[in-house]
């Protein structure tokens, strides 16, 4: 495997013109992720930094992650195609950079046909140099526009994470702002909470006023509770996999409620879940709450379960080869 060295990244020039000291940070922090690649356009860069490293090290931007389906495929492209192009005119609107941007910002059927092809390019060049033994978390970035240059879109490609059947979570933390737009700052901001959860848990659930539980750091949250999914419908990002999970409760008859769910009802829950693109759908089997945390035990009742695997058959069913 050729390995690109952290003097090859710090003397690189970028096309896109961010600043070399971007660079420089990202390589390093050399991560202990083995199989790692970062694409530039198309062009590799960087063997040796995670997907997190990365998005903390870039200037800010739109970002979304989305997995391959049979290395062949990725699922729910056109969602990930809207989120970079909606969540781009958000950031730049709140850097008031929107008049660059517009210079730039491709349509929907143009930023389609660009990430099918680089994404394409960028997994056979993945493969050559690692095999393929694992499906893929795919890391888009569209960034670059803040310094007045053009802007570029960045892929990582790492090997997906193998979860178990079910995970623990801890109630820690506070809803992000502007939680619709997947802005790359998120990733450093819940740095803070993530570094406080026992090393147990999976996911934090962040807690919002009133002891309302809106969404996870990287997930959508779900609870059952008198037979119905009650999960919230306002300051979340919608994240891809939370519309087949909607489609497959419908699909097997299950309500669903849309309303956020309280800590204060945790003793009435029949179960709870997460869902997101590396996870797909997870009954949570324990919630930690409080300090020091009390963990609470929860079910994962029948339902749960065949609404799980009926999960998995859709997102096979809702890919995008390319």
């Amino acid at each position: 495997v050729f390995l690109y060295s952290s003097f090859i990244l710090r003397n690189l020039v970028k096309s896109c013109g961010l600043l070399k000291r971007h660079l420089t940070t990202m390589s390093a922090t050399v991560s202990s992720s083995s199989n790692v690649a970062l694409f530039e356009n198309g062009e590799l860069i960087s063997t040796d930094t995670s997907s997190e490293e990365f998005l903390k090290s870039f200037p800010r931007g739109a970002y979304s992650s989305a997995r391959t389906v049979g290395r062949s495929a990725i699922f729910n492209l056109e969602r990930h195609v809207s989120r970079l192009i909606n969540a781009a005119q958000t950031i730049a609107l709140d850097e008031g950079t929107i008049e660059h941007l517009k210079e730039y910002l491709p349509s929907n059927d143009n930023m389609r046909e660009r990430m099918i092809k680089e994404v394409g390019a960028s997994v056979k060049k993945y493969v050559d140099m690692y095999g393929a033994e694992s499906e893929l978390k795919i890391t888009f970035l569209y960034t670059g526009w803040a310094n007045k240059s053009t802007p570029c879109l960045y892929i990582h490609l790492a090997p997906l994470k193998a979860f178990s059947t079910s995970v623990k979570v801890q109630v820690l933390g506070k809803p992000r702002e502007r939680a619709e737009a997947k802005d790359s700052r998120w990733v450093s901001e819940r740095q803070q909470y993530t570094t406080k959860k026992r090393e147990d848990v999976n996911e934090i659930i962040l807690l919002g006023e009133g002891g309302k539980l809106p969404e996870g750091s990287e997930t959508n949250f779900y609870v059952l509770q008198d037979g119905k999914i009650v999960t919230a419908s306002e300051g979340i990002l919608f994240g891809s996999v939370r519309d087949t999970v909607l489609q497959a409760a419908q699909k097997l008859n299950i309500p669903v409620e849309f309303r956020t769910p309280t800590l204060d009802t945790i003793s009435s829950w029949e179960g709870a879940m997460i869902s997101s693109t590396s996870r797909l759908l997870l009954p949570v089997e324990g919630i930690y709450v409080g300090d020091p945390p009390t963990l609470h035990r929860l079910e994962s009742p029948p339902k749960l379960l065949t609404l799980k695997d009926l999960v998995v058959q859709m997102v096979k069913e809702e890919s995008t080869a390319f």
